[in-house]
């Protein structure tokens, strides 16, 4: 008795004995284990689509990617072990989503493969009867001011670092729970935006920033059968993901008030830049609003 009494008053006096006390090493946090899920989910169809299908794989360069991001992992891991701050969640959360990164725009390669038909009359009808919209209007009213082209091609081009810097943002402040619920709700709605996407295919209208429709063309008449550095670009016009990604970061950055207000303003730029830049119609963004929402709304309940 006198014994542990005596290793209890060490104890106060000493900080680190009692955070050791109190925090156990742990080398895997289970609340990751969804988005794992998601992530091991998407590389099994990849494995049956290169299994049972005439889709070759590159080894070069998806191996290194690969071995990167577990490598990434592991550090994570090492350093919640060690009780390192910041720095596990943070790893996790950065190796995850560069793994969704790279997984989407594989599998919708091999989605593009669909026979249905491009459904761009449809959407394009739409516009015009639903919401009166004609996307080339638009784009030639903006295109009357090089300073507003500028503004949208920046917008358009945010969606590179912007979640990086939300999920950074996150992991400083200590909230890792929205990480990870920012983290799953990003990786359901590419589901979502890759299971319509497959069925109803479509090209949008110039003009585009991104050189993408060479690779979607060669993915249909069966030009490019290779799972490589050719496939890694976004093809996915119905729903717009670039719309969905800008509901997504602005509610990541609204939830930190008047320090995010400007991110939030920069993600509906991003939200309207999808019409100019991505050669989508009106309905594809807000069918990647709708897609966000619904995969926020999933997160919530299953990334706990």
């Amino acid at each position: 008795m006198l014994a542990r009494m005596a290793h209890a008053a060490d104890n106060r006096f000493d900080p680190g004995a009692t955070a050791a006390a109190v925090r156990p090493r742990v080398l895997i946090d289970r609340r990751f284990t969804p988005l794992y899920a998601m992530a091991a989910a998407g590389v099994a169809f990849l494995i049956v689509a290169v299994a049972f299908s005439d889709f070759g794989y590159a080894h070069d360069p998806l191996d290194a990617v690969a071995i990167l991001l577990v490598g990434l992992i592991a550090i994570g891991m090492a350093a919640r072990w060690l009780t390192v701050p910041i720095v596990p969640d943070l790893a996790e959360t950065l190796a995850l989503f560069a793994a969704f990164s790279v997984l989407a725009p594989l599998c919708a390669a091999i989605l593009a493969t669909t026979d249905f038909p491009l459904a761009d009359p449809y959407l394009s009808a739409i516009d015009r009867h639903l919401f009166g919209f004609d996307r080339a209007q638009a784009v030639a009213l903006v295109y009357r001011s090089s300073t507003a082209v500028a503004a949208m091609r920046i917008a358009y081009d945010s969606i590179t670092f912007q979640p990086l810097a939300l999920l950074v943002a996150f992991a400083v402040t200590g909230r890792n729970d929205a990480a990870r619920r920012f983290l799953g709700a990003w990786a359901l709605t590419l589901a979502m935006c890759l299971a319509v996407f497959s069925f109803v295919p479509a090209t949008g209208t110039p003009p585009y920033d991104l050189h993408w429709l060479d690779t979607f063309e060669r993915l249909r008449s069966g030009a490019l059968r290779t799972l490589g550095s050719e496939s890694l670009t976004g093809i996915i016009t119905f729903p717009s993901f670039h719309a969905a990604a800008a509901v997504l970061l602005g509610w990541g950055f609204a939830s930190f008030g008047r320090l995010g207000w400007p991110l939030v303003a920069l993600n509906a730029l991003m939200f309207a830049s999808a019409i100019v830049g991505g050669g989508h119609y009106l309905v594809d963004l807000i069918a990647g609003a709708a897609a966000a929402l619904i995969g926020l709304r999933l997160a919530a309940r299953l990334i706990a």
